[in-house]
């Protein structure tokens, strides 16, 4: 069974980047996503902390920051699923994400597949 970063896991997720990233990263980067999902961060927030640790000279940040972004293209597939106000949430997030351009290359173009297949779905 699929935990969605929008539940409450022990801020675990059982997404397969799990055996990419140490469980102390994994642990961190959901415990953002579960904030924001609880409304204790801002979409704002997350962008400026995503920022910060996208440029941090710190090895951990610069982990935490790449599991995020992985994590939440691992979600995507999964948004379907999602309650209404958390998919509003990830979308905002998903769009902030593009908008400041904290994904470049690769990571851009896999960004706008994912919005370019949500535009082609049913609402």
């Amino acid at each position: 069974m699929h935990v969605s970063l929008s539940q409450q896991n022990d801020g675990v997720s059982d997404s397969s980047s799990s055996n990419t990233y140490s469980d102390d990263i994994e642990v961190e980067a959901n415990s953002y996503f579960q904030r924001m999902f609880s409304e204790q961060l801002t979409i704002d927030e997350m962008v400026q902390m995503l920022s910060r640790f996208k440029e941090s000279s710190e090895k951990r940040e610069k982990s935490i920051f790449e599991c995020m972004i992985s994590n939440l293209f691992e979600e995507y597939r999964f948004f379907p699923k999602y309650p209404e106000r958390q998919l509003g949430l990830a979308a905002v997030l998903f769009g902030s994400i593009i908008k400041h351009q904290l994904v470049t290359h690769l990571t851009l173009g896999i960004a706008l597949r994912c919005v370019l297949d949500a535009l082609r779905k049913p609402a």
